[in-house]
């Protein structure tokens, strides 16, 4: 697998998430510091058996890290707060980077098997963060 470094084009994701979609994320973030905790959606799953879905406490663990509060968030819900994280850092990049016309490192090839293996992470890291709400009692 080669990596290698590309010139901007307009159809880029950093320019579309960067210009786009991060404006809107932090929108939604700042909106979140003030918006009534009864007026996010109620998890329909809790209220029919008790036992939280595997994103119970994304909302509220939003909230926290809009606040500054990050173990909080952490606490209330690992998977959600780091992939917040995550795509908070990735489009600064892709703003920033689209901004100033940097040049994007770009995979040329991946290896055979590379999306089946990045979904079975993703389903496992889901699994455990479910099971540490179940565990946790949140």
């Amino acid at each position: 697998m080669k990596r290698r470094l590309r010139e901007p084009r307009p159809d880029d994701a950093e320019r579309v998430i960067g210009v786009y979609f991060l404006p809107l994320f932090l929108a939604f973030l700042w909106m979140a510091t003030w918006w009534p905790a009864d007026r996010w959606p109620v998890c329909l799953l809790r209220r029919w058996t008790g036992l939280p879905c595997p994103a119970c406490g994304t909302v509220r663990a939003l909230k926290a890290l809009a606040r500054g509060n990050g173990l909080e968030a952490w606490r209330l819900q690992p998977l959600a707060t780091s992939l917040f994280l995550l795509a908070a850092m990735y489009g600064l990049y892709a703003l920033i980077s689209t901004l100033l016309g940097w040049r994007r490192l770009r995979w040329e090839h991946a290896p055979r098997g590379a999306g089946l293996c990045v979904i079975g992470i993703f389903l496992l890291l889901g699994i455990l963060n479910w099971l540490y709400l179940l565990l946790a009692g949140r």
